[in-house]
């Protein structure tokens, strides 16, 4: 995998994340995970190192960009940093994707799609439990695990149908990438 061309992708993916994700939220809270789409292709297609490393990192990315919104007891609300519960999440979801990819059919839009919303829900699940534990020890932190459950889910499903057009994108570069399969021989890839 070409790292170089992975971190400007990821990086240009994120920034496109922040800028356009508002306008097309459904719903409460409900979003297209585009940075994540990028994540689950390398996941499939990279190796394996190299997936859990952009994982993990990109995961942090958006930890930074996003801060959480608190609600305090006098009725204000607060933002705040927290760096590890999305990072913990993509990397559940990179780890899934990897442990399924031996079944996946690589090239096929559909199982992508379907990879992808999957491997969301996985990640808002890993999120949601990671907040819900931090919201145990600070009382004042108006945390509600069913409504970003839910939330999550539909953003899991919208970021899988958001994949299915990336995907076609992420194939394009493939060769950029270094994710290009170089064939196949006695079942298994020559990478």
């Amino acid at each position: 995998m070409n790292w170089l061309a992975a971190a400007v992708l990821a990086y240009v993916l994120l920034g496109v994340q922040l800028a356009v994700a508002p306008s097309l939220e459904l719903g409460t809270q409900v979003i297209p995970m585009i940075v994540f789409t990028l994540v689950v292709y390398v996941s499939l297609h990279a190796t394996s190192r190299g997936a859990l490393w952009l994982a993990l990192l990109t995961g942090l990315a958006v930890d930074l960009t996003s801060p959480a919104i608190v609600a305090q007891p006098g009725g204000s609300v607060t933002t705040t940093l927290m760096l590890g519960p999305t990072a913990l999440g993509y990397l559940a979801a990179s780890y899934f994707v990897i442990t399924l990819r031996p079944m996946v059919a690589r090239n096929s839009l559909l199982a992508a799609g379907v990879t992808t919303a999957l491997a969301g829900a996985i990640a808002h699940i890993v999120i949601v439990v990671l907040l819900s534990v931090r919201a145990t020890f600070d009382s004042a932190w108006g945390f509600e695990a069913t409504r970003a459950m839910w939330s999550g889910f539909g953003s899991a499903v919208y970021t899988g149908v958001a994949g299915v057009a990336l995907f076609i994108v992420y194939r394009g570069l493939a060769p950029v990438l270094g994710t290009a399969d170089t064939g196949r021989r006695f079942g298994r890839t020559t990478r």
